[in-house]
């Protein structure tokens, strides 16, 4: 089969391209979520109401107005939010093939980007109404366009330059934080293309409209004071699970936990279809993409870990780089396509999307924290609206005494903007 696959000729690509459309659309229809599921679209569908042009620090500027686009065609609040999540999937998705065809044939190409399509991570981001859901867009783009240029001594070469620029600028309007978490892929990149005075012109001028556009945005927000007291607001609720600032807690072990094991599920596939593979034979081309997809695979998966990691939508950026580091193993020859464990793995973490849901109420800590870290994350509970944060799943169990205080008054803030939320949007 994996043969007859890989010499697949091009109007029997068409069709399986195709058959995973329609697959995929009829997967995100049936789960796509009818009331708001994540707290993200909450709060981005309340921005929406009140017609505000950005969000909570840092802002999310591009994502609030494509979903102010789609308000304008007349979705609801939350539905804008969610049509906003699923178009920059579908726009993601075309790109991350873009960017696999730099390295593979079009059968291994369709079926990479088929697996990042059904990834688990993907799955959920696609419909959920976040901006997480960008992540896939910005950071295929960025990798897409750091492939494409020249490299070292090469002569100026202006349009892979300025695109590689405008990536930048996508990632940062989109969300400044993912920018930030792949500065060491923008250090590699910058190195290996140290020699061209074209490639730090464009890359300045990306930076100075970065600059200008954040700026614009904290004015947007309200000026500097009210964007730095609540982002330090932000930071001082987000640093209990941080190992860098708080050390060894039972909160900085569970962040930590949480992160490998979200990232684990939603690329597994693509780690298993190079299984067994060494690093001999790879073109310098190949060694490159390996390089630079580890680096955008790395600085995500880290930084989301020692720092904060409440739910999947945080490491979307690491299905693109996983895809790359990927297709740059197995680039030499398709022989080295490990396709059975890759398929197998493609189609049980979709399964567990469906056979999966939430133990409610929870009896007990374990069951709490299952439903927490994995259990909520599935097609029943995205339907229902069914999410709770661990420490939430933990006073359900009647465990509530075991939150610190902080964690304490979060569940009772939490309550208060629902409540408030639900006045303000009568028709949920």
């Amino acid at each position: 089969m994996g043969r007859e696959f890989l010499t697949m000729n091009n109007l029997s690509a068409r069709w399986f391209a195709a058959g995973l459309v329609v697959l995929w659309s009829a997967t995100i229809y049936f789960m796509w979520s009818p009331r708001p599921y994540w707290p993200d679209a909450d709060g981005y569908a309340f921005h929406m109401i009140r017609e505000h042009w950005v969000a909570h620090p840092p802002g999310y500027a591009l994502f609030i107005i494509l979903g102010r686009f789609f308000l304008s065609m007349g979705c609801g609040p939350y539905l804008a939010v969610q049509m906003a999540s699923f178009s920059l999937t579908v726009a993601g998705l075309a790109v991350l093939y873009r960017l696999l065809r730099e390295l593979l044939e079009v059968p291994r190409a369709l079926a990479f980007t088929g697996g990042a399509a059904f990834s688990w991570i993907i799955l959920l981001n696609a419909q959920t109404g976040t901006s997480h859901a960008s992540d896939l867009l910005s950071v295929s783009l960025l990798l897409w366009a750091a492939m494409r240029l020249p490299g070292k001594e090469s002569a100026a070469s202006w349009s892979c330059d300025l695109s590689f620029a405008a990536a930048l600028f996508v990632c940062a309007g989109f969300r400044l934080n993912t920018l930030i978490m792949l500065a060491p892929l923008c250090l590699l990149v910058a190195w290996q293309n140290r020699g061209r005075l074209s490639f730090w012109i464009a890359c300045a001028a990306g930076a100075v409209v970065i600059i200008a556009w954040q700026i614009g945005v904290i004015v947007t927000f309200g000026g500097w004071d009210a964007y730095a007291a609540l982002a330090a607001s932000m930071n001082a609720g987000n640093s209990a699970s941080s190992i860098l600032l708080q050390g060894v807690t039972a909160a900085t072990i569970l962040n930590i936990g949480r992160a490998f094991f979200w990232v684990a599920l939603g690329t597994l596939p693509f780690w298993l279809a190079c299984w067994g593979d060494a690093f001999q034979g790879l073109s310098p081309r190949a060694r490159l993409a390996l390089i630079y997809g580890l680096a955008a695979f790395l600085g995500p998966l880290l930084a989301a870990a020692c720092y904060l990691c409440t739910h999947p939508g945080l490491v979307v950026s690491t299905v693109p780089a996983a895809a790359l580091c990927a297709a740059a193993m197995v680039s030499p020859t398709p022989a080295r396509w490990a396709w059975k464990p890759f398929t197998a793995a493609a189609v049980a973490t979709v399964l567990l999307l469906f056979l999966v849901s939430p133990i409610v109420p929870p009896s007990g800590k374990y069951q709490a924290v299952a439903n927490g870290v994995f259990l909520q994350y599935s097609v029943w509970a995205a339907r229902e609206g069914v999410f709770r944060t661990t420490s939430g799943w933990l006073r359900e169990a009647g465990l509530g005494l075991m939150l610190p205080e902080h964690r304490r008054n979060e569940l009772e803030h939490g309550e208060r903007w629902r409540q408030h939320f639900e006045r303000i949007d009568p028709s949920r």
